[in-house]
């Protein structure tokens, strides 16, 4: 799920030392972003989605996340497209989102 190649150059570029917190706090931005993702689809709220999905995809690029990223492209360009269908569709984002958030705990706690 994890593209080592860009989380190795993420880890390159900003440092040993400030890695761990840079995952550490992504971790906790996209725990967030779950909830505001199951928000957004309770209240059937397509543009909110859309921007969620917007957020979510450079970031979870970056860090090497690319079906997260891929999934999130394609949600943000169907809720900025006005389709309602999207909200239909919101679980499998979430359900990415959940499993890259369990990745990247399990990573910040290994580095502890």
């Amino acid at each position: 799920m994890i593209d080592e190649q860009a989380l190795a150059t993420l880890k390159r570029d900003v440092g040993d030392d400030m890695f761990p917190m840079i995952l550490e706090q992504f971790g906790v931005e996209l725990h967030g972003k779950i909830g505001l993702l199951n928000e957004a689809c309770r209240q059937a709220d397509v543009a909110q989605l859309a921007e969620l999905a917007h957020s979510l995809k450079s970031t979870t690029r970056t860090l090497g996340l690319n079906g997260v990223a891929d999934l999130a492209a394609q949600v943000e360009q169907r809720g900025r497209a006005g389709d309602n269908s999207v909200v239909d569709d919101i679980g499998e984002l979430v359900g990415l989102c959940e499993q890259a958030a369990e990745l990247i705990d399990q990573r910040v706690a290994a580095s502890r």
